[in-house]
């Protein structure tokens, strides 16, 4: 991304920072080898018109009311200092006190979590748990809201998750193998599609993530992806969900 030819609605010395957001952008959803030009776009479009909002307000003067989620974080100022206690203040109300999730499950889950990861007084924390099919999911993820005020309190909480389910094929010998999986941005603007993206990558089955967010008062742009990503892995591989692939066929591991 060299630059920009006109910068439409927006004023003047506004092409550097749109310009800015694109390669920031790019860098975060491209694959080597695959084509991510639909992919910049649909990601884009939301971002540059948020600027472009932005720029509008900073003329007239007014505060614009939005449903984007960058525009939610703007208006979080009183979450400033969220990010130092990750989790024990916010905008969302706890579930503890809905009991149906918590008695839905017999066995809480055992969840493998990352490391806090912080950055500009956002925290970033990643777990995942077993699961055997949608049903499970669906209420690992309640009972992970209803019995966590942390988690309950984060300002985001990014959910995939994917199961492979084997059944005995009437016609064939063997078993046919259906493939579920489903995602959440809880608000965080693709971000449930990325780390589903990133679950396909790393060929993870049987496994729900759940990455939430604190946020800290200040905007992180496409960097914000990254963070959930690293958590996410970091979770994953502590939960032993990574195949460790064999190395010149010594068995190395």
């Amino acid at each position: 991304v060299d630059g920009t030819q006109s910068t439409g609605q927006l004023g003047k010395g506004d092409g550097p920072h749109a310009v800015k957001l694109t390669r920031d952008t790019l860098k975060s959803i491209w694959v080597p080898g695959s084509v991510c030009l639909f992919d910049l776009i649909e990601e884009v479009r939301p971002l540059l018109q948020q600027l472009r909002d932005d720029v509008s307000e900073s003329h007239s003067g007014r505060v614009a009311t939005t449903t984007t989620t960058t525009t939610a974080e703007e208006e979080e100022e009183e979450v400033e200092d969220q990010g130092a206690e990750w989790g024990m203040t916010g905008n969302k109300i706890p579930h503890d006190n809905n009991k149906d999730a918590t008695d839905a499950i017999a066995i809480p889950p055992s969840w493998s979590i990352s490391d806090p990861i912080s950055e500009k007084k956002s925290v970033f924390v990643a777990r995942c748990a077993s699961i055997a099919d949608q049903n499970e999911a669906t209420s690992v993820l309640a009972h992970l809201l209803a019995s966590d005020r942390k988690v309950a309190a984060a300002t985001h909480s990014i959910s995939a998750w994917r199961v492979r389910i084997r059944t005995r094929n009437p016609e064939k010998t063997g078993l046919m193998c259906t493939v579920q999986e489903d995602c959440d941005d809880d608000g965080e603007t693709a971000a449930g599609g990325r780390l589903l993206h990133l679950m396909r990558l790393m060929d993870v089955w049987d496994v729900v993530v759940v990455v939430s967010r604190w946020y800290g008062g200040v905007r992180l742009g496409a960097d914000r992806f990254r963070l959930i990503n690293q958590a996410a892995r970091q979770a994953l591989v502590r939960g032993r969900f990574v195949k460790v692939k064999e190395e010149n066929g010594r068995g190395k591991k």
